[in-house]
Parts: structure tokens; sequence; C-alpha cells
């Protein structure tokens, strides 16, 4: 019972942020050079759903698995609507460092 609270609090939480913002978009030059290194095979880019997640003991280092962290809109219900800015760019850059 509590657990599926905690699962509402979050969806309303997320939906909240959602409402709150507009969607994001990269510079054009920015979006070149990334689809430049893909074309190279040096980065792959996934557009997928995340299935489920598993938290661990409060664990605030914003990995998702072995090698993987988040930044940005995927880490804003760990660290809030900062997530997307510069600031919350730098947040989540010391806690994946603090957590290596």
């Amino acid at each position: 019972m509590a657990e599926a609270f905690k699962v509402r609090l979050w969806q309303h939480f997320y939906l909240s942020l959602i409402q709150a913002r507009n969607k994001g978009s990269i510079p054009p030059d920015l979006h070149k050079a990334l689809m430049n290194q893909v074309k190279q095979g040096l980065l792959r880019v996934m557009d997928v759903e995340v299935i489920s997640a598993v938290r661990r003991d409060g664990q605030k280092s914003l990995q998702w698995g072995p090698g993987l962290y988040v930044t940005g809109a995927l880490a804003e219900l760990e660290m809030g609507p900062i997530s997307r800015n510069i600031s919350g760019a730098r947040q989540a850059a010391e806690r994946i460092v603090n957590s290596l």
C-alpha cells in the first residue's frame, strides 16, 4: 500500500514537472557534431522506454547500470527541475564523480 502511494506521488511529481517545461532542443552545430559521431560509429543514440528501475538504499549517484549514468531530463526525478539546466549539469557531474 505504501509503495503504491509512493509510485503515485512520483507520477504526480513527474507530470507536474512535464507540464511546467517546454520541449528542449540542442543548437544545430551540436546536433551536426553528434550525428557525425553516430555516422562514425563512435556514438549510439537510443530512444527507448525504461520498463523498470530499482532504487538501492537511497542511491544518489544517478547510476542506472554498470557504467551507465544519467543527467538532464533522465535525472529529473532524482534532482528535480534543476537537472535540465547548467547548474543541474554541474550538480549531476559532482554526483557521478563522487560515486566513481
